[in-house]
C-alpha cells in the first residue's frame, strides 16, 4: 500500500488480519512520474510488480506506540505557528497606530500591562483585546500538552540524554525522540541526516557531479528542531567553532545548517547508547566521540552495537561467518503454460520433474543447477523481468547445441565483452531470460 493519506488504520486492520504490510515510498518510485493513465487498478499493478521482483521502495511502519508519540509533538508544533501567526497580528496592528513597545518581550507581564495602557482607535483596541484572548486560550491548552509530553517521554532514556546537549530541552527533546522512533533502524548518523534532508543534493551523470542545497526531504519538524536547537547561541563549544569555521567562508545560513546536522549527529549518537545500554544489542557499530563513549562497571571503555535490518552487510565487512549453512538457490520462473515450459527446458538439456501436489510446478535440474517452474495463468511476457546468468566452459558449444535443439524462444549469438566474457542469451516464449556466459578464449 503507498504511503499516502489515512494509511495507519488500513495497516493497523491488515496487521490484526495475520498480512504483512509493505508501505511503499512515494519519492523512491519513478513508475508513479511521467505516465499519461494513473489510476488505483495500474498503481496496484506497478506495486505488485516491484514487490516481486524485490524492487519496491519501504518506508518505515512505526508501531502504534510512537505514532501516538508523533501525533502529540505534531499538534504541539501546530498550535505553537497558529500561536505566532496570532502575536504577528498584534504587531502588525501595533504598527498601523505608529506604536513601537518600549520593551523587548511583549508577551511577559510588562508587556501585558503596557498594552492595557495603550490608547488605541476603537477597531485596533477590539482587534488586539481579541487576539489576546485567543493568545491566552493557545497558551493554556500548549501548557496542558507540556505536561502531557513531558508523561510521555518520562521513561524513556534517550530523552533524558539528549537534554544534555547544548541547545536540546524538553520541547526539542521530544521532537527528536518521537520522530526518530526505533533508532535501530539506521546504520549510522550519516544516515539520519540523509533521511531528515539535511544533506547536500547530489546529481551525478558519467564523470559530471552537481551539487546543490540541502535536499529538504523527509520530516520537516526534524530539520526545525535542530535548526531552532542552534539558533541562538550556535549549540556548544565544539558546534559553536564548527560554525563560525563554516559562517566565515560560506556564509551564515550554511553555517546554521552545518551546526544542525552535528546536533542531529549527537542526538543519535546519544540514543544509540542508551539503546546499548538498555540491551539492544546487534552488528552494526555505533561511532562516537570521545565524550560520548559509554565506561560500563568493569572500567573499560565499551564498544555498542546496533541491531539492524542489514547487519549482514556490517557483519561481512568485519569478517563474521554466520553458523547457518546455504545449501542451494533455486530461481523461479513464472510461465503461463506449465506443460510447454517443461517441454521447452527438456530441449535446453534440462531434466524436468512435475510437482505431485494439486499446483502446476516443475523442477528442472541439470549438472546441478536447478531452476523452478510456476504456472501463472494471468503472466504478460511484456511484464516479466525475470532472469537468471549461468556461468558454462564453453558458450559457443552451449548456443549450437541449443541452436540444434529446436527451441520455441529467442537465442541470441555469444559474444565478446569488455569486462572479458563471451556471452548468449536464451529467452523463452514467457520472456524468462537466462544469459550466459564463460571466459574469452585467447586467440593462440
Amino acid at each position: 500500500m503507498e504511503a499516502t493519506w489515512g494509511w495507519y488504520w488500513a495497516a493497523d486492520v491488515i496487521t490484526e488480519a495475520g498480512g504483512r504490510v509493505h508501505l511503499a515510498h512515494p519519492l523512491g518510485i519513478a513508475g508513479f512520474e511521467n505516465r499519461r493513465v494513473k489510476n488505483d487498478r495500474i498503481d496496484a499493478w506497478l506495486l505488485a510488480d516491484l514487490l516481486r521482483m524485490g524492487r519496491l521502495p519501504e518506508a518505515w511502519i512505526a508501531p502504534e506506540s510512537v505514532r501516538y508519540q508523533r501525533e502529540l509533538v505534531r499538534y504541539r508544533r501546530k498550535l505553537s505557528q497558529l500561536r505566532a501567526g496570532l502575536k504577528a497580528q498584534v504587531h502588525a496592528v501595533l504598527g498601523k497606530e505608529g506604536l513601537l513597545p518600549p520593551i523587548t518581550h511583549l508577551w511577559g507581564p510588562g508587556g501585558s500591562a503596557w498594552l492595557d495602557e495603550t490608547d488605541m482607535a476603537d477597531a485596533y483596541e477590539t482587534r488586539v483585546r481579541s487576539l489576546r484572548r485567543l493568545i491566552k486560550l493557545y497558551d493554556t491548552e500548549i501548557t496542558k500538552l507540556d505536561v502531557r509530553i513531558a508523561a510521555e517521554f518520562k521513561d524513556h532514556p534517550g530523552y533524558q540524554a539528549i537534554q544534555a546537549i547544548h541547545g536540546v530541552g524538553p520541547v526539542l527533546g521530544a521532537t527528536f525522540t518521537a520522530e526518530l522512533g526505533d533508532v535501530t533502524r539506521f546504520r549510522s548518523a550519516k544516515h539520519v541526516c540523509s533521511w531528515a534532508g539535511l544533506t547536500p543534493r547530489h546529481r551525478e551523470s558519467d564523470s559530471k557531479v552537481h551539487r546543490g542545497s540541502i535536499t529538504k526531504q523527509g520530516p520537516p519538524l526534524v530539520r526545525w528542531a535542530a535548526i531552532e536547537a542552534v539558533s541562538k547561541n550556535h549549540g556548544g563549544d565544539p558546534i559553536k567553532e564548527l560554525y563560525r569555521r563554516v559562517a566565515e567562508r560560506r556564509g551564515r545560513n550554511k553555517g546554521r545548517v552545518a551546526a544542525a546536522r552535528k546536533v542531529l549527529t549527537l542526538v543519535y549518537q546519544r540514543h544509540a547508547l542508551q539503546a546499548c545500554r538498555s540491551g539492544a544489542l546487534g552488528h552494526v557499530s555505533v561511532r562516537v566521540p570521545d565524550s560520548l563513549i559509554w565506561v560500563p562497571s568493569s572500567g573499560r571503555p565499551g564498544r555498542c552495537s546496533l541491531p539492524s535490518d542489514r547487519a549482514g552487510v556490517a557483519q561481512q565487512r568485519r569478517g563474521y561467518r554466520s553458523p547457518m549453512r546455504f545449501d542451494r538457490l533455486s530461481p523461479v520462473f513464472p510461465v503461463r503454460s506449465i506443460d510447454l515450459a517443461i517441454e521447452h527446458y527438456r530441449k535446453l538439456g534440462f531434466t524436468v520433474r512435475r510437482y505431485e501436489g494439486p499446483d502446476a510446478y516443475a523442477f528442472a535440474e541439470r549438472n546441478g543447477i536447478e531452476l523452478h517452474l510456476a504456472q501463472v495463468t494471468d503472466l504478460k511476457p511484456r511484464r516479466n523481468m525475470s532472469a537468471v546468468y549461468l556461468y558454462v566452459d564453453d558458450a559457443d558449444a552451449l548456443y549450437r547445441e541449443w541452436s540444434q535443439a529446436g527451441i520455441d524462444g529467442r537465442l541470441v549469438q555469444p559474444t565478446d565483452t569488455s569486462y572479458g566474457l563471451r556471452e548468449g542469451a536464451c529467452l523463452d516464449r514467457d520472456a524468462n531470460l537466462i544469459r550466459f556466459g564463460s571466459g574469452i578464449r585467447s586467440s593462440d
